[in-house]
């Protein structure tokens, strides 16, 4: 990767630091990519809320009266119907923006420049492996936590509703709050911390196109000791969507402010339901400038975390070198033995006991040369990669010698 001019483990000011060149760099190109997901949550989002004011706008007729246990059924099941769908488009479109995101950040660590249309074209590709990561990442973060809370919740209401019958309605009550605080606390603190753990899966299941269960495993192992850096990015991009979303609000509250038709009694209500969908909108638009940093920010994090466990820089610095086969496998056996999957040697051939490939006869075949590969960070041993080196046969050194020899001497000099 030539974006990386050396490759070296960085602090977390550097990766911020990297993280707003890269941005600037193909800004045009990150916030086009993010736009995608957020418009359609925003048209979708929108539509239901127009469909529920315009709905609870029409008066009601006494002449077909409606029975309010009929009318909330018939509400849930309308509302089933059309979240469906919308849950479908929203993590469709979500995961492939997410991969597209990944493999622009991706190529502008490679140096190439990303485009909108390349990245959607890689993403599509693998884009059902993608959408299955998508799904697995929130029901991991936000899906099973949710759905234990609430089920804790209900058991809890029934023990204090059974335990507490001869107690006042506002004790109950208060320990009913009491315990939903704390499941809501936990919750939250659940939530925050597989979010960290599973924040390298989409960089790894994009760079190693691996499958969504291994790359999610994969991220927990290479987030180890990087958490806490990355729960400083996470916030530090909380601070800067909230003041984005505040300056956004002055700025709609002012320009509302400034026209005098819009301020009567009689457009009030209008006036309130602009407001709401306003705001909405403006979160939506902060949320596609803030969300190319945490891509970017996250793909450098999960560099990082190579070049420290696993030898990363000694790859590049091959590849720059052009031993291309030598790196290539240098890199397979390092995240194969990163895996537990490390068995037989670079040629196909058992690995001997001490791990090293039984040495091949004199050929003109390229052979195995076994190469120890230490951690940048730790300086311990992570494996042994095999550089091809090509060798030549006892006939080929001689008819090499003969041919020079028969040169002429202002030739050979």
């Amino acid at each position: 990767m030539t974006g990386i001019e050396a490759p070296r483990p960085l602090n977390l000011g550097e990766i911020l630091d990297r993280t707003v060149q890269l941005y600037r760099d193909r800004f045009l190109v990150y916030l086009g990519i993010a736009i995608i997901p957020t418009g359609v949550l925003l048209v979708l989002g929108g539509g239901i809320f127009l469909a529920l004011v315009w709905i609870g706008s029409r008066p009601g007729t006494a002449a077909a009266p409606i029975n309010s246990a009929t009318a909330t059924a018939i509400g849930v099941l309308v509302l089933v119907l059309i979240s469906l769908p919308v849950l479908a488009v929203v993590l469709g479109v979500s995961s492939l923006s997410a991969a597209a995101m990944n493999h622009a950040a991706a190529g502008a660590l490679a140096g190439s420049r990303p485009t909108i249309r390349g990245s959607f074209a890689e993403s599509w590709r693998r884009g059902w492996q993608y959408v299955w990561l998508y799904f697995l990442q929130s029901l991991i973060v936000w899906g099973a936590p949710l759905i234990v809370w609430f089920g804790a919740l209900m058991v809890l209401t029934l023990i204090v509703a059974g335990v507490g019958r001869g107690a006042s309605p506002q004790s109950a009550g208060a320990l009913v709050g009491l315990m939903t605080l704390f499941g809501l606390m936990a919750f939250a603190g659940y939530a925050l911390w597989m979010l960290l753990c599973v924040g390298l899966a989409f960089p790894g299941c994009v760079v190693e196109k691996i499958g969504a269960w291994k790359a999610v495993r994969r991220s927990f192992r290479l987030s180890k000791g990087t958490r806490g850096r990355i729960f400083v990015l996470y916030l530090l991009g909380y601070v800067l969507g909230l003041i984005a979303s505040m300056v956004a609000f002055v700025i709609l509250v002012i320009v509302i402010a400034l026209i005098p038709a819009l301020n009567s009694p009689q457009h009030a209500q209008a006036m309130g339901m602009a407001m709401i969908f306003l705001i909405y909108g403006s979160s939506f638009a902060v949320q596609a400038l803030t969300k190319p940093v945490y891509t970017i920010a996250l793909m450098l994090f999960y560099y990082d975390q190579r070049i420290r466990n696993e030898g990363f820089d000694i790859d590049w610095m091959m590849e720059r070198a052009g031993l291309v086969a030598g790196a290539a496998a240098a890199n397979g056996e390092l995240l194969a033995a990163a895996n537990g999957e490390s068995k037989t040697g670079v040629n196909g051939e058992p690995r001997s006991a001490s791990g090293v490939a039984p040495t091949p006869t004199a050929t003109d075949e390229p052979i195995a040369v076994p190469v120890q590969i230490e951690s940048a960070h730790s300086g311990e041993t992570l494996g042994t990669a095999h550089l091809q080196v090509a060798t030549e046969t006892p006939e080929a050194i001689e008819a090499t010698e003969v041919a020079e020899a028969s040169q002429p001497e202002n030739e050979r000099q």
